[in-house]
């Protein structure tokens, strides 16, 4: 609709989806992720500043509101049910609340101090009720060095209890300014209709700012470099295994890596020839249950390789870590053939296809895609970039698999079994 607003058109919605996107989350904090920009999205969301209840957030009867901050962006996100709704009001309600929130506010001590506990029962949530995720934790500090790409928007527990509504208001300061945001709304809408709303709600807003240099963009380092951790964790009932790599290619266009990354993803999770269930599987003849690879793009030129397995009963763990780690220095040989790349780009253009035909599926694609600070016009050509993966690319990829890089392999083990 214009350069931020956003409309995902469903005439069988029953709703209205409603999205503030910020192009700033933890690896853009000055001095290192401490958890401000997830500490500043729950401010925003429950606060009640010192000026007034006018500023508080609109509510509706069944309305879910929501919000998610990563390492890249932080989201506001809303549904209405509009039995017994009126569209324009409600949109106009929460248009006047974000703009009030693009804008400099105040929060009461009682409201930072409720919220930061908050965040603190989130944490211990997270980390606490998962097995694997400080294992995870500590992989990605360690495959990262660092890097604020590495840390997780959370922050540490001793960080949490130092954060205060000036940090968040700092953060805020920085990246909170309508060039930086995107605003994603789906639902039985005019463009027209939306437009308008947006147009007279966003009027008063400056629409150019200068924003700090973001230390995400800083090049990560991925030397060669092997790491392996341990550790015993009571909750666990199975061992499990991740082995991660940080993977260096030749810097290409964006669009041509996220498509080559697209039609991998196919190939790794498949159990053709070339992804890790057929190497494990059918040429080690390990028969585990659970065992996935999937790949991202972290910066130009820059991808993580994710291997993880839960080890079935019965299965000798050292056999299979050994075969996830011959998946990786044999992976040149097993690059798969010109007939199964052709399959999985097929499959990867017919999912595009079908995903342009489904509002419920464009909607969330499309704030993943904003949120990575990434155009509307790209996301729409993603289905000539598939066209156009070469066996070459693939290739590439595989060889690199075996390459230098820095490989983080994490180990959860149950009490029982807790021996390195």
């Amino acid at each position: 609709m214009n350069d931020n607003v956003f409309l995902v058109e469903d005439p069988q919605a029953s709703f209205i989806d409603f999205q503030m996107v910020v192009r700033a989350g933890c690896a853009d904090e000055a001095g290192g992720c401490r958890g401000i920009a997830h500490y500043l999205e729950h401010l925003i969301l429950a606060g009640r500043d010192s000026r007034g209840e006018s500023n508080a957030l609109p509510t509706f009867p069944g309305m879910v509101s929501n919000g998610w901050t990563t390492t890249r962006a932080t989201a506001y996100t809303h549904r209405i049910p509009l039995t017994g709704q009126d569209p324009k009001s409600a949109l106009e309600r929460l248009f006047r609340f974000y703009v009030a929130r693009l804008q400099p506010f105040e929060i009461n001590k009682v409201i930072e101090e409720r919220e930061r506990q908050i965040v603190l029962q989130e944490y211990d949530w997270r980390l606490g009720s998962s097995p694997i995720a400080p294992m995870l934790r500590r992989i990605d500090q360690q495959l990262f060095a660092g890097h604020p790409l590495g840390a997780w928007p959370i922050g540490q527990r001793n960080e949490i209890l130092a954060l205060t509504a000036a940090d968040a208001r700092a953060f805020h300061a920085s990246w909170y300014h309508l060039p930086n945001v995107a605003f994603v709304v789906r639902g039985n809408l005019a463009p027209d209709f939306l437009r308008s709303i947006a147009e007279n709600a966003l009027a008063g807003l400056p629409n150019s700012a200068k924003l700090p240099a973001r230390p995400s963009a800083e090049p990560v380092e991925a030397s060669d470099q092997r790491l392996d951790l341990f550790v015993r964790e009571v909750k666990a009932t199975r061992r499990s295994i991740v082995m991660r790599k940080l993977v260096r290619m030749t810097p290409r266009d964006e669009m041509a890596e996220l498509a080559a990354v697209t039609v991998l993803n196919h190939l790794l999770g498949s159990r053709l020839p070339g992804s890790l269930h057929d190497f494990v599987v059918e040429q080690k003849k390990i028969a585990n249950e659970q065992i996935a690879a999937s790949l991202s793009r972290i910066q130009p030129g820059l991808f993580l390789l994710d291997l993880r397995t839960d080890v079935a009963e019965g299965i000798d763990a050292a056999q299979i870590e050994a075969a996830m780690g011959a998946f990786l220095s044999e992976a040149p040989r097993l690059a798969p053939s010109a007939r199964n790349i052709e399959r999985m780009r097929r499959r990867s253009l017919d999912a595009a296809r079908e995903t342009e035909k489904a509002p419920e599926r464009v909607y969330p694609q499309l704030v993943q895609w904003l949120a990575a600070g990434r155009s509307f016009a790209d996301f729409r050509t993603m289905p000539e970039h598939l066209e156009r993966v070469s066996d070459a690319e693939i290739g590439a990829f595989y060889a690199a698999f075996s390459g230098p890089g820095r490989l983080v392999t994490g180990t959860v083990l149950p009490p029982e079994r807790a021996k390195p």
